[in-house]
Order: structure tokens, then sequence, then C-alpha cells
């Protein structure tokens, strides 16, 4: 459960991303339903950090899944 209703992720990876594979297909936030919410995603290619933002409050008594799928990539095009 978080103390805010804008809860920002954050993921930091180990390895340079390739920023064209940073979007809201390849990641996402979904309620356990698999109702998708609308997010706000940056990347910081100098720390390699995402940021996923709700642009609506959570739900204070729902759950919440984040999904990064196989279709985001390092610079060098793995998974």
């Amino acid at each position: 459960k978080f103390r805010t209703g804008k809860f920002t992720w954050q993921i930091r990876f180990n390895t340079p991303l390739d920023p064209s594979t940073v979007n809201n297909v390849n990641l996402y936030v979904t309620n356990l339903s698999m109702a998708p919410m609308q997010t706000s995603i940056t990347y910081d290619a100098a720390m390699n950090l995402i940021e996923i933002e709700p642009l609506d409050s959570y739900n204070k008594d729902e759950s919440y899944i984040l999904h990064i799928t196989t279709k985001v990539k390092s610079k060098g095009g793995k998974p």
C-alpha cells in the first residue's frame, strides 16, 4: 500500500537502455483486474532510471502491478 495516491515507480537498470523501447506499450501499470492506468514514462539515460508516474491517483484500497515486457531492450538489443 502506498502513502500517496500519486506514487511514482522508479526502476534502475544496470545497463543503458534503448530509449525507443521505453514507452507505454512496453511498460505499463494495471490493477488486479488488468485494467491499465494512464501513466507518464520518463527515462534518465545518465542514471539508467525509468520513472512511471500515474496521471490519475491510485485507489488506496486497490493493488497494482507494474509490467515490464521483454520488449524493453538494452542499447545492445538484448531484452
